[in-house]
């Protein structure tokens, strides 16, 4: 989850173990959050269900819980769909 760190709308991944939490942030600078209204983490939990992947969003926390079993190309499915999905939000959050 090292690169999903770098993404504008990171603000923070933290772990432990197989379980993460990637924090939304509408600006990376100043770790601001976003409007509880505008729902980014729903926004970006559907997108990742779009590309084939389910976290759980926790207000503008995206929750990751693979299981034990994930292979190393399961996480790699992982990151490459989550990226896929923070994208697709960025580019909607921009065009309004």
């Amino acid at each position: 989850l090292e690169t999903i760190a770098e993404h504008p709308l990171v603000g923070n991944v933290r772990s432990l173990g197989f379980i993460a939490g990637v924090e939304l942030v509408a600006d990376k600078a100043t770790r601001a959050s976003f409007a509880p209204e505008r729902k980014v983490g729903a926004m970006v939990e559907r997108r990742t269900r779009a590309h084939g992947l389910i976290v759980r969003n926790l207000g503008d926390v995206i929750a990751i819980c693979p299981p034990f079993v994930a292979t190393e190309e399961d996480v790699d499915f992982l990151v490459s769909r989550l990226g896929r999905a923070l994208d697709d939000v960025k580019a909607e959050l921009r065009a309004g």
